[in-house]
C-alpha cells in the first residue's frame, strides 16, 4: 500500500522531501528523482533520492557545490508520512562529493546551514534525525584564507546522533 502510494504521488512526496531538506538551509537542495525502497529499513519508509546537490546562496559567485550525492537516501517515520509530516530518522549518502570551501575573506559555503538565530528559535535543527551514513564519500576542504588543501576518501562512516538548542552529540565508526 505504502509503495503504491509513494508511486502514485510522487511529485507530491518529491516536493514534499525537498521542502523539508530546504528548510533549514541557506541556499537550495535539489533532487533529480526518488524511489520508494520500503524494505531497507522497514517499518520506516525509505526514500531513494538520486542525484541530491547542496549549494548555498553565493554559489554563483564562487561555483562551488557543497555537496553532490549520486544515492541520498533517507528513513522516514511512517505514522508521521501517512499524517502528512516528513521526520526524517536516518541519513544515508552514497558515491558522493563534499566540497567545504572558504575563500580568501573567510566566507565559508558551509554558511548553507542555518543557526538558530537565523531560523528565529532555539530548537534543533532535525530533532527526530537519529542515525546518519556515509559511503564513498570525497571529502575536499579548500581555504583559501589560510591556503590549505585537504582531499580524501571516507569508505564508511556510520553513526548515532543527538540534538538539542547547544548542538549536536554523536557517535560513530568510521574506514578511510
Amino acid at each position: 500500500g505504502v509503495i503504491w502510494y509513494v508511486k502514485s504521488h510522487k511529485p507530491e512526496i518529491l516536493a514534499m522531501v525537498t521542502e523539508k531538506l530546504n528548510e533549514n538551509l541557506n541556499g537550495i537542495l535539489t533532487i533529480a528523482d526518488m524511489e520508494p525502497t520500503f524494505f531497507e529499513n522497514f517499518p520506516r519508509i525509505s526514500l531513494h533520492l538520486k542525484n541530491v546537490t547542496i549549494r548555498e546562496t553565493m554559489f554563483e559567485s564562487h561555483g562551488k557545490t557543497l555537496l553532490q550525492a549520486e544515492d541520498f537516501d533517507i528513513a522516514l517515520n511512517a505514522l508521521a508520512f501517512i499524517k502528512g509530516a516528513v521526520e526524517i530518522h536516518k541519513i544515508s549518502i552514497s558515491n558522493a562529493s563534499v566540497n567545504l570551501f572558504t575563500d580568501s575573506n573567510g566566507y565559508s559555503n558551509s554558511a548553507v546551514f542555518k543557526n538558530n538565530a537565523e531560523k528565529g528559535n532555539e530548537s534543533p535543527v532535525y530533532p527526530e534525525l537519529k542515525k546518519f551514513e556515509l559511503k564513498n564519500v570525497n571529502f575536499t576542504i579548500d581555504n583559501q584564507s589560510k591556503f590549505k588543501l585537504f582531499q580524501f576518501e571516507v569508505k564508511k562512516i556510520s553513526g548515532k546522533m543527538d540534538s538539542d538548542v547547544h548542538g549536536w552529540q554523536t557517535s560513530f565508526s568510521m574506514q578511510t
